[in-house]
């Protein structure tokens, strides 16, 4: 089940409903139009979150480059943002950022 956080409180709702039925989850923090700080309560419902069971992976910015949201750079560091705030919280889960392509020149 893939769901974008945290609108309609689905990480809880959802992530109950998964845990229930044995369904895994992949989380993403939503970027809108307006850049990175528009995700910023997402990122805090996230690390926060107690339920981690049912989340397998987290994605992160995968249309907010191809909507033109964000810059790959400003993208780039958010994303450094995650993963560190993800290593500090409850979770060892993979966070799916395309980390394996180069540092995008500014």
């Amino acid at each position: 089940m893939r769901i974008y956080l945290t609108e309609c409180d689905s990480l809880k709702n959802v992530g109950g409903a998964c845990r229930a039925n044995g369904i895994g989850m992949t989380v993403c923090p939503f970027i809108k139009a307006a850049g990175i700080s528009t995700c910023a309560q997402d990122l805090n419902d996230l690390t926060a979150c107690n339920g981690w069971g049912p989340v397998k992976a987290v994605i992160v910015g995968k249309e907010a480059i191809s909507n033109g949201y964000v810059a790959a750079h400003v993208l780039f560091e958010f994303i450094s943002t995650v993963s560190q705030a993800l290593k500090n919280g409850p979770t060892t889960r993979p966070l799916l950022d395309g980390r394996n392509a180069r540092r995008p020149r500014e």
